[in-house]
């Protein structure tokens, strides 16, 4: 495109593509990222914050991605310039009638929608006319405001999380508009993702939306997430389905994001592979307990504890553990217990008044699953815990001692200050209820995905023959990893 186009915030067949991304629409997505990427940009030098830029030449990708994809805005200086204009004439304006007063914002209206041609008609029917001049210049300020944001102020963010590469927030501020996020990941957590998203729903309708599902059995759901694997040419699709797609498509989508990914930065990703993921309108379990876990009741913190129980249970068995059940060593067989759990692996929110806990960042250790010596030990390992007499007490009491230390340890850096202060009686709080139920409710909901993995779950891992043949196009090693363990838990639980 010659230059960029309008941001359409409300069309629902574009919020859909960037959240799902099917194969014939990742050409789209990608562009649409791109135009994105580049009002980001334009935002930034429009702010005076050119040294955070890493801009091409003229504005325009480099590389072997075309240059028309995206071109910088040239349009943001002079239609600010127009604005002005027209304001600062708004002084020697002689508007004496409330007729006149109208007219001339009717003419600043048409100013702005010939600028902004997509803004819908609700938009400029829900502005009131002004009928002097102090509410025409109020007006007038407050509609270049909303204009300004609307078209500025970008909904794209990128941010230094993401560990493989550059990861994109997209969060667009008006109701009704999917937020996602565009992030290089490696193919291990797409795989594990699907992994995780099939035990979250039960093996039974996949890719289904939480707010559409009535099932919480197994405590936890993980977010809506699409991908593209380059190197083997496969798409994944939101329901886990895999597909393959054709070279040149998978080549031109890969060149265009890493023409996207050299704007923001010119290291090089550890991963080429990238997932367009749905973002979780919550708070990472921090925030939560420092904002919301006071306004719960009893029942309802003791069924959050359960639920976390659940997806603790589930991360040792499957061979994640970098959340609540972590090791401080996995070599020469030895796997010591880490003390301190990642507290930041997990999304709390409500919907509907219900507690919705998603699994986030959901990736099995790689080296329980690519070395064959640690895969064999970690078997041993489980093998000998779960023949351990109250294992689910034993696991509960580690993750009460976890998170506690994962709280000191993400809380200790605050300062001496009165939010600080704050935080620290919220803190106590949240502890105090901690200790009165938190060991009881977690074991319960250990006990509990013991009992579903052995009443359903395990058959239903036996009958999924899709989900198996789709991990083992992306990954074979991590479902040789996964199902051996799975074995090894029936047959130690049904002796």
């Amino acid at each position: 495109m010659a230059a960029a186009a309008a941001i359409p915030y409300r069309t629902p067949d574009v919020t859909r593509l960037r959240v799902f991304a099917e194969i014939d629409q990742l050409d789209e997505a990608v562009s649409d990222l791109a135009r994105l990427a580049f009002l980001h940009q334009s935002s930034a030098l429009e702010n005076g914050d050119s040294k955070a830029l890493n801009l091409p030449e003229e504005g325009k990708v480099s590389g072997d991605c075309s240059s028309s994809l995206v071109e910088k805005p040239k349009w943001i200086e002079k239609e600010i310039e127009t604005c002005k204009s027209f304001i600062s004439e708004l002084e020697t304006a002689c508007l004496t009638t409330p007729e006149k007063i109208k007219e001339q914002f009717e003419q600043f209206k048409t100013l702005l929608k010939r600028a902004n041609p997509r803004l819908d008609s609700d938009f400029w029917d829900s502005i009131k006319e002004p009928t002097t001049l102090p509410e025409l210049k109020e007006r007038i300020e407050n509609l270049l405001n909303d204009f300004r944001s609307i078209r500025f102020l970008c909904p794209l963010v990128p941010t230094k999380r993401g560990m493989n590469g550059p990861t994109f927030i997209v969060e667009y501020p008006r109701d009704g508009i999917r937020s996602y996020i565009a992030k290089w990941t490696s193919i291990y957590e797409i795989a594990c993702n699907s992994l995780y998203a099939a035990f979250s729903n039960g093996f039974t309708r996949p890719g289904t939306m939480p707010a559409q599902r009535g099932d919480f059995s197994t405590g936890f759901f993980v977010p809506v997430t699409s991908g593209v694997i380059f190197d083997k040419n496969l798409h994944i699709s939101c329901d886990g389905q895999v597909a393959e797609v054709p070279r040149d498509q998978t080549q031109r989508v890969k060149t265009h994001l890493l023409a996207i990914k050299k704007m923001f930065s010119t290291k090089e990703v550890k991963n080429k592979e990238i997932i367009f993921q749905q973002k979780i309108p919550g708070e990472n379990f921090i925030d939560f307990i420092l904002s919301n876990y006071s306004n719960l009741s009893k029942d309802a913190q003791i069924k959050f504890f359960q639920r976390l129980g659940r997806l603790a249970f589930l991360d040792l068995l499957l061979g994640n553990t970098d959340r609540f059940i972590r090791f401080n060593s996995l070599a020469k067989g030895k796997y010591a217990f880490h003390n301190t759990a990642n507290l930041g692996n997990v999304m709390i929110c409500t919907k509907k008044g219900a507690l919705v806990i998603y699994a986030i960042d959901n990736g099995i250790e790689k080296a329980l699953i690519g070395i064959k010596k640690n895969k064999k030990n970690y078997l041993q390992f489980l093998q000998k815990l779960f023949r351990k007499e109250q294992v689910t007490e034993f696991l509960a009491e580690l993750m009460v001692s976890s998170i506690e230390n994962g709280l000191d340890l993400a809380l200790e850096k605050a300062q001496d200050s009165s939010e600080s202060r704050a935080h620290a009686r919220k803190r106590q709080a949240f502890l105090n209820s901690f200790r009165q139920i938190g060991k009881a409710a977690i074991q319960k909901g250990m006990d509990q995905m013991r009992y579903l993995m052995t009443a359903r779950l395990l058959g239903e891992w036996e009958k999924a023959m899709s989900l198996k043949r789709d991990i083992s196009g992306i990954s074979p090693e991590l479902l040789e990893a996964v199902t051996s363990r799975l074995d090894l838990f029936s047959r130690v639980v049904n002796k």
